[in-house]
C-alpha cells in the first residue's frame, strides 16, 4: 500500500496561509475550516506547517502574546516529506520517529497533500487487504460504551 492510495480516497484540499500571518490568523482559519493544520506559504512554495499543537505550545509559553506571533516562530520543524510512492509503513515510522501527526506529500514546489495520523488509522481499519490481527482482538465500539 502506498500514500497515493490514501490521497486518492480523501479530500486532498490543502489549506494555505501566508508566512506573514499570525498565530491568531491561523487559529481562526483552523476553527472556521474545522481543521488542525495549515501549510505556510512563502514565495509560492511550502515554507512551514503550523498545527493546532504548535498553537497550543505557543500559548503555553507566551500566554496571550502568542496570538500576535508570526507563524514562522511557532511552526513545526523540520518539515517531513513523503513521496506518493512511499508505503503506509514508511509514513507510520516517520510519524513515530519524529513524534509528529502530519506528513507533507510531494516536495516544497510540488505539494500533493497532507497525510495525518488519522488518515493512516482510517486506512488501516478500512483496508480489506491488510492483515491486522491486532484489530481482530480489539473490542467493538459498542462493547466499549
Amino acid at each position: 500500500m502506498n500514500i497515493a492510495r490514501i490521497l486518492s480516497q480523501k479530500d486532498n484540499a490543502v489549506e494555505w496561509i501566508t508566512r506573514h500571518s499570525t498565530v491568531r490568523d491561523a487559529a481562526r482559519r483552523m476553527q472556521a475550516k474545522a481543521i488542525s493544520a495549515l501549510v505556510v506559504e512563502a514565495d509560492g512554495a511550502v515554507a512551514d506547517l503550523v498545527t493546532d499543537r504548535d498553537i497550543a505550545q505557543a500559548v503555553a509559553v507566551h500566554g496571550e502574546a502568542a496570538a500576535d506571533l508570526p507563524l514562522s516562530q511557532v511552526a513545526t520543524r523540520p518539515l517531513i516529506w513523503l513521496s506518493p510512492q512511499d508505503s503506509v509503513a514508511t509514513a507510520m515510522l516517520l510519524m513515530t520517529d519524529n513524534r509528529v501527526r502530519y506528513l507533507l506529500v510531494g516536495s516544497r514546489w510540488d505539494m500533493h497533500g497532507i497525510i495525518s495520523i488519522g488518515d493512516l488509522v482510517q486506512f488501516m481499519l478500512e483496508d480489506d487487504e491488510m492483515d491486522a490481527p491486532i484489530f481482530a482482538r480489539a473490542p467493538s465500539a459498542a462493547a466499549l460504551n
